[in-house]
């Protein structure tokens, strides 16, 4: 469970209007559904479900196939059955770089009121970048820092100076599109697979001057790779928790992974194995922007795009 601090909301707004809440999140990798309670000016978290789909598994000719079209349904409607059995009215999905970056996205969309009742909002890089900084914000000091959400579809990152979002930024990578795109093996890439892939992110990078950002600043990480890289380091270092990791333990990892370290591999499979095929270019994203933008460790955050989509729903509501 986490807190939104009351300053943010109107607690007397919140209190009139809503108890029970539910965010249904539609990603790259997974389908994500939270339900909050909201009491007295704070958000309390009161169930997480996950859905791995790999909704860029099912992309032919930049198009959703039919099966994808179906499966998201499929795990949409459960969540709306789940929903209603529980009398949870006050209901908010939304989609992000999964849907936004396919070319039936307002077929899709459609597909999914006609399936589900369901009116999902697709929100831009943008909008999700900046849903990532309420998120963050609303439990820690988020004044002046950078905040890197590493998702299957795309990465957000956004520069923070005296309390001002100075630079969002979304990039059309993401763990599950650069397996997609590269890795014709299961589950870990070969080495000319990791050339190729580091390559890419370079490049994007470099499209994105990602490098002007200011440097030596505080980092927090969202998104699933990189808190299934806190878990990894915490079990396989032994540190005290897995909401901080540096860049050399992202380092020794991914070397491990290239190697095939027996160790290594148990500990992925222990502590993320529903996300075995994506980690390594997830980590690699990370490694890369650690590299450009020259930051030696970082924090992770429990709160992000969902808690941030959520409190601009609340807020609007006023």
């Amino acid at each position: 469970l986490y807190k939104v601090c009351a300053k943010i909301i109107d607690k007397e707004i919140l209190m009139r209007t809503i108890e029970k809440c539910a965010i249904v999140d539609i990603g790259s990798n997974t389908i994500r559904m939270n339900i909050y309670e909201v009491a007295d000016g704070v958000i309390n978290e009161l169930l997480s479900k996950k859905k791995m789909l790999g909704m860029s598994n099912y992309v032919e000719d930049d198009k959703l196939t039919e099966k994808g079209i179906k499966k998201c349904i499929k795990v949409l409607a459960d969540y709306k059955d789940t929903l209603e059995k529980m009398h949870i009215e006050d209901v908010y999905p939304f989609g992000t770089a999964g849907i936004r970056n396919i070319k039936n996205s307002e077929e899709v969309l459609q597909r999914i009121k006609d399936g589900t009742s369901l009116k999902v909002d697709l929100i831009s890089g943008e909008n999700e970048a900046d849903c990532v900084y309420r998120g963050v914000s609303s439990i820690y000091d988020a004044t002046n820092c950078g905040i890197v959400d590493i998702g299957g579809g795309s990465t957000e990152i956004i520069i923070v100076e005296d309390g001002n979002v100075k630079n969002e930024i979304s990039m059309p990578i993401g763990s599950l599109n650069l397996h997609h795109s590269y890795i014709n093996t299961t589950i870990f890439p070969q080495k000319d697979e990791v050339k190729n892939i580091k390559r890419h992110i370079k490049s994007v990078l470099d499209d994105y001057k990602i490098s002007k950002f200011p440097k030596e600043m505080k980092f927090y990480g969202v998104g699933g790779s990189i808190r299934a890289a806190g878990e990894i380091a915490e079990e396989y270092f032994g540190l005290e928790n897995d909401e901080h990791f540096s860049k050399e333990h992202v380092k020794e990892i991914l070397d491990k992974i290239m190697e095939k370290d027996p160790e290594i591999l148990r500990v992925m499979l222990k502590e993320c194995p529903d996300r075995i095929h994506t980690q390594t270019p997830g980590m690699l994203i990370l490694s890369e922007l650690m590299k450009d933008l020259k930051f030696d460790s970082i924090s992770v955050s429990s709160a992000g795009v969902r808690e941030g989509y959520l409190i601009d729903k609340l807020e609007g509501m006023k």
